[in-house]
């Protein structure tokens, strides 16, 4: 892919993220939302500093899919932890999202996993921009 089209993929993928982490804000994003924003925060600043990563557009792809994935699975609700990201998009449009409490357990180590992962990768493409800026300067 060219740097424009994975730059249109990561600010898109980015606000879709947001738009269903607010949709679906509750409890748990009262709880963790010190982490979650900081972690947003990083990964604005990341997603605004990759220009100067060279042949890095995978990381920078999975970087955004991945912070897509975790506001889309990542359960919570308005009171009670009784939806997910994809329910409340998926309601926004008038569909049924049919959150199931059955895999609600499975969705929550789901999402601190898929947290945990976007935090290293965008760590790890931070790292990566900063030393080329160094070789490049």
């Amino acid at each position: 892919m060219n740097k424009r089209t994975v730059q249109a993929y990561f600010w898109v993928t980015f606000l879709i993220s947001l738009l269903a982490l607010f949709l679906n804000g509750g409890l748990g994003l009262l709880v963790f939302g010190i982490v979650i924003l900081a972690a947003l925060i990083f990964h604005v600043i990341v997603g605004l500093k990759w220009k100067y990563s060279i042949n890095k557009n995978y990381l920078i792809t999975l970087s955004a899919t991945n912070l897509l994935l975790f506001a889309l699975v990542r359960v919570d609700g308005v009171h009670a932890f009784t939806d997910s990201g994809l329910s409340a998009l998926l309601n926004l449009i008038g569909l049924s999202g049919g959150y199931s409490r059955r895999y609600e357990e499975l969705f929550m180590w789901t999402s601190l996993l898929l947290f945990i992962s976007q935090v290293v990768i965008d760590i790890a493409l931070y790292r990566k921009n900063k030393q080329v800026r160094s070789v490049i300067n």
